[in-house]
């Protein structure tokens, strides 16, 4: 081909197509790193509220042995006191 002519066919760069790739590639790296962000907060999130369920279990339990040992103390039960 001569050189004088404008650029045709395999003469052309082929940027645009190569520039769409690769932000094509920029945005599934982009969502996999958001999946992985989402995944990993979501985890955090469930062990956060398993563990302040086991706190407010706890503290239930400790509730009820004080109010045991309240109500043994006293010589009444729960039953004699609503009477």
């Amino acid at each position: 081909m001569s050189s004088n002519g404008p650029p045709t066919g395999s003469d052309t760069p082929a940027v645009g197509l190569e520039r769409s790739d690769a932000v094509g590639t920029v945005h599934q790296l982009e969502r996999r790193l958001l999946r992985e962000r989402i995944e990993h907060l979501e985890a955090k999130l469930s062990r956060e509220r398993r563990q302040r369920q086991q706190i407010v279990e706890q503290y239930e339990r400790l509730l009820d042995e004080e109010r045991t040992r309240a109500e043994g103390e006293s010589g009444e039960g729960l039953f004699e006191k609503l009477l």
